[in-house]
């Protein structure tokens, strides 16, 4: 029998459970359950981080749903969901350009910069949904997502505008969610690391 399986230290644990069989767990060495938090923690995960990442995914799962349904509302609505805003944004860019803000901070800039802040929750919910190993698989649901509400658009909507720049700009908003959910889940899994040890 090896030593390791899937990247786990298996005969210290037991070994362990072995000797807390052997004397009926009177002066128990080890408690099973803590062997196999050892277990857990060894194969590079401790308990506590893997319980934190299961209340991300709970969390997760809400979050989406409701997300899900602002984007089909804001993305196949029937007119522009900005046009009432529209005037307004761009008296206030004459002003900031007023007082030396670059012409190619525009109207068109800000859309984009909307587009990519629209579609950080496709990265950052898909990560924590399917786990960092397949965080590219958010990035693709999000080009896919992007490529069908363009084309709805373009064939149901004759108010909006389809253009491949937005499914760019929304690539690249679902491509940094995926960044940002990397680090998320790396961040909560070095604090549940370094939580000092429960007194016995």
């Amino acid at each position: 029998m090896g030593t390791s399986s899937g990247g786990f230290r298996i005969r210290p644990v037991l070994a362990s459970l072995e000797a807390w069989s052997a004397d009926g767990g009177a002066s128990s060495v080890v408690n099973p359950p803590e062997a196999f938090t050892v277990l857990r923690e060894e194969g590079g995960m401790s308990a506590l981080a893997a319980q934190r990442h299961a209340a991300l995914r709970r969390a997760a799962w809400w979050l989406t749903g409701g997300y899900l349904l602002t984007l089909v509302l804001i993305a196949l609505w029937p007119s522009p969901v900005d046009r009432p805003a529209q005037g307004a944004i761009n008296a206030l860019l004459a002003r900031l350009h007023a007082h030396g803000v670059p012409d190619w901070v525009s109207y068109a800039l800000v859309e984009s910069a909307a587009n990519v802040v629209l579609f950080l929750p496709v990265g950052l919910l898909g990560v924590v949904l399917l786990g960092s190993a397949r965080w590219w698989l958010a990035v693709v649901a999000g080009f896919a997502a992007s490529c069908v509400i363009e084309l709805s658009q373009l064939v149901f909507l004759p108010a909006r505008v389809a253009t491949l720049a937005d499914v760019v700009a929304n690539t690249a908003g679902a491509f940094l969610g995926a960044l940002l959910a990397l680090a998320l889940l790396a961040a909560v899994t070095v604090r549940a690391g370094e939580r000092p040890a429960q007194p016995a």
